[in-house]
């Protein structure tokens, strides 16, 4: 029997796909490429039973029973609160449906609590209250998060929102440990973040084309929608069954996205954009998270995927390592507006192997101002972190405040030497 291989275009590693269906899906373990197995003649069809799954009786009628309540407490939360909120930008009005008040009991777990519906959550329950194809999901235990997944018979969204609800609740404690005590932030006592995951590629793709009115990026899972304040998530079930860490990582990077909105919102001084390392690292500084003894466990900083290619930027991939001269300077707009301006496949080819790289650099950027010589940086760290919130980041603020708490440093290719030794040690 022939051994089929498939080639990672951007890191060049090599795979064994013999036995694997044509056009299924796998993830590159070196630069997180989601690849395509190419047709060949040594492949195996997927089992009989594949197609024949059965579906819990018990868990359907659960989660219907659920669904109900979620829906009658919805609409007395909205008109309980309708009068003292101000208007917002939605999609058209819907026709409102008489429903059953809400649940007394305390401890129901997918209860709504009755009460302060913010803004951001009431466009949630305009734009997919009442529409079929989708469940919104909020529980007390899920604070301060609340999910609308998309129906999908291959999907099991009780299983999904329950492994949300085991692993955002995790991030948000593991945030407020690691910055929220240091910087002083008011924890958020009510459901107020909205995570929306769709199960079909064709309806992200339709999200994505109606927000940014421009084709959808294929490489891209998830992201964090600023003028919409929510995560947009694909939630590719195909791929999950291969490797279920890629979705956590996009998860759990997109909602430190939406953490770090919240939060700006409250303090913002100025309108200038945040600088890209910043955001995008700290997204990649809390992706890491592993299994011991069955517990999925966040540890900021490490176990990620980022490590290997930020390695190779000192070694294979040196010249594709970004100096922090540059990496510095870049804010949000400018790095993302290329990527909507990306129309041919050579040219998104190459935007990804760049995002890959600079990722990965940043991450290690953040991981090293965070741990380096017992968190020697950390104080300066954290004080630009302040500075970001307030819309006062970038590379004016970066240098006054290191030159401030480092005097020592009196170049930046100083500090990059250190990054790149701590980097080697990692």
């Amino acid at each position: 029997m022939g051994l089929s291989l498939v080639r990672c275009p951007f890191c060049d590693r090599r795979y064994n796909v013999t036995g694997i269906p044509p056009g299924t899906r796998v993830l590159c373990t070196s630069c997180r490429t989601v690849l395509t197995v190419p047709g060949n003649r040594f492949v195996a069809p997927p089992p009989f039973w594949h197609r024949f799954v059965p579906r819990s009786g018990a868990a359907q009628a659960i989660s219907a029973l659920f669904g109900g309540l979620v829906l009658a407490t919805v609409a007395l939360a909205i008109a309980l609160k309708e009068s003292q909120l101000p208007p917002v930008a939605s999609t058209p009005t819907r026709d409102s449906t008489t429903l059953k008040s809400p649940p007394t009991d305390p401890d129901t777990k997918s209860a709504f609590l009755v009460g302060n519906v913010s803004e951001n959550l009431k466009r949630v329950f305009d734009d997919f209250g009442s529409n079929p194809r989708f469940e919104i999901y909020k529980s007390a235990n899920l604070k301060p998060f609340v999910l609308i997944g998309e129906k999908d018979p291959g999907a099991d969204l009780a299983v999904i929102f329950a492994q949300f609800e085991d692993l955002l609740p995790k991030l948000y404690r593991t945030f407020m440990e690691e910055f929220g005590k240091p910087l002083k932030l008011e924890r958020i006592e009510d459901p107020e973040l909205p995570i929306v995951f769709y199960t079909k590629r064709q309806s992200y793709d339709a999200w994505w084309r109606g927000v940014y009115r421009k084709p959808p990026i294929p490489e891209v899972y998830g992201v964090f929608s600023y003028l919409e304040r929510r995560v947009n998530l694909y939630y590719d079930i195909a791929l999950d069954n291969i490797d279920s860490g890629r979705t956590r990582e996009v998860l759990l990077h997109e909602a430190i996205h939406q953490l770090v909105d919240h939060y700006t919102r409250r303090r913002k001084k100025s309108d200038c954009h945040g600088a890209w390392w910043f955001q995008e690292g700290l997204g990649n500084y809390f992706e890491g998270y592993y299994l011991t003894e069955g517990e999925l466990t966040l540890t900021p900083g490490k176990m990620t995927s980022r490590l290997p290619l930020a390695r190779e930027l000192l070694t294979t991939r040196a010249s594709e390592y970004q100096p922090l001269k540059f990496l510095i300077v870049w804010d949000v707009d400018s790095i993302w507006s290329k990527w909507l301006g990306v129309s041919s496949p050579e040219e998104r080819k190459e935007q990804v192997q760049k995002l890959q790289c600079h990722y990965a650099q940043v991450w290690a950027f953040v991981h090293f101002l965070c741990h380096e010589s017992d968190g020697k940086y950390r104080e300066f760290f954290l004080e630009y972190f302040q500075c970001e919130l307030q819309g006062q980041g970038g590379w004016d603020t970066f240098s006054r405040l290191l030159n401030r708490h480092h005097p020592e440093i009196k170049e930046l290719n100083q500090l990059e030497e250190q990054f790149k030794e701590y980097l080697k040690k990692l």
